[in-house]
């Protein structure tokens, strides 16, 4: 997979980060606050030729991926119903 990011601030990549890997919690720690143009080239295939995200945003981008326990906000729904007619 090849996702182009333009004029892209590094609270942006977190965002797409995210969604590319929705199983963790992304935070930009970087202090980076320039905007920047670049490539990403990864696959979800451990068999494929191209590195996974972590290693592509490691070795593409100078950026390191590292699991740390942080505190996150988390909303938390306990009851839904549907609306009523007016």
């Amino acid at each position: 997979m090849v996702v182009t990011f333009s004029n892209t601030s590094m609270p942006e990549l977190v965002l797409h980060l995210m969604h590319i890997i929705p199983e963790r919690q992304v935070v930009d720690r970087t202090g980076l606050k320039d905007r920047y143009d670049f490539r990403l080239t990864f696959s979800y295939d451990p068999s494929a030729p191209e590195p996974d995200i972590y290693d592509a945003v490691q070795q593409q981008l100078g950026l390191k991926l590292q699991g740390t326990r942080a505190l996150v906000e988390v909303i938390h729904i306990e009851h839904v119903e549907q609306p009523t007619a007016n």
